[in-house]
């Protein structure tokens, strides 16, 4: 394709990107941010200024701010059938890594920067630290689950599901719930059912937190768990808001609330 680049504004270009759904704002701004320091494809514009090629691009620039952006502007008019054909034939072609591909990426360049910690790759990729966190969570997975996000029968997220599982028999229940079609939302439950079984609870009496605001919340009970505190806490969060939509002062709802468990 011939043309030449040249600057333009990027208010002056005509978009109609083929996307309906172009990203987060922090994974566009990441995107034009990576861009800006490596710009490895051209944003490609007709003579008219409709975009051929990078609404993306040119959406994160606008989130960072830009106002002007270097174009590849084309020799020739193309027509909206033209653009099209461009577009989606770009977009095809460009294959975007795989999850296995992108693990091991990420674990190279930490390899190459022995001083990096997990925000120093976050920062250089331009990607969200806890995104980084779960690209590398492969690292603590046994070698079928590795194997199986080599294969793409997992992605990154079942991995990062499944990394939390300390011992292998635990991984690999998951894996065999994956492989069976499970979800990586039921994943997710599952792994908490598992580590729960796995780590007998601490139950005591009481539980007392003193909050760095000043007050202390204390909880009493027969033989609380951890667990049972965080349902109770809710439960008497829901009654306290409950109580003050209604008007009721502090003394009032304890005197409620009483009233209501000496009922139930």
């Amino acid at each position: 394709m011939e043309g030449k680049r040249t600057k333009v504004k990027i208010a002056d270009l005509k978009r109609r990107p083929m996307r309906q759904q172009s990203g987060t704002d922090e994974e566009l701004k990441g995107l034009a941010q990576s861009w800006l320091e490596r710009r490895v494809h051209d944003i490609i514009v007709c003579p008219s200024r409709k975009v051929v090629d990078g609404h993306r691009r040119l959406a994160g620039l606008e989130l960072l701010g830009q106002v002007e952006v270097e174009v590849f502007v084309t020799d020739q008019e193309l027509d909206d059938k033209a653009v099209l054909e461009v577009g989606l034939t770009t977009a095809i072609h460009r294959a975007d890594l795989s999850g296995f591909d992108k693990f091991q990426a990420c674990v190279r360049l930490l390899e190459l920067n022995p001083g990096w910690q997990n925000q120093d790759l976050a920062r250089c990729v331009k990607l969200d630290p806890s995104t980084v966190t779960r690209l590398l969570s492969p690292s603590k997975c046994v070698a079928e689950v590795i194997q199986a996000l080599r294969e793409n029968k997992i992605a990154i997220s079942d991995a990062y599901e499944i990394s939390k599982q300390e011992d292998r028999e635990g991984q690999l229940k998951l894996l065999a719930l994956k492989n069976a079609g499970a979800s990586r939302e039921v994943l997710a439950v599952q792994g908490r059912k598992q580590r729960a079984a796995d780590k007998p609870a601490v139950r005591t009496g009481k539980i007392k937190i003193v909050l760095t605001s000043g007050p202390t919340v204390t909880i009493s009970g027969n033989d609380l768990s951890l667990d049972d505190a965080i349902e109770a806490v809710n439960e008497a969060h829901k009654e306290m808001r409950k109580g003050r939509d209604q008007g009721l002062d502090a003394k009032t709802l304890v005197a409620v609330c009483r009233d209501k468990a000496r009922a139930g």
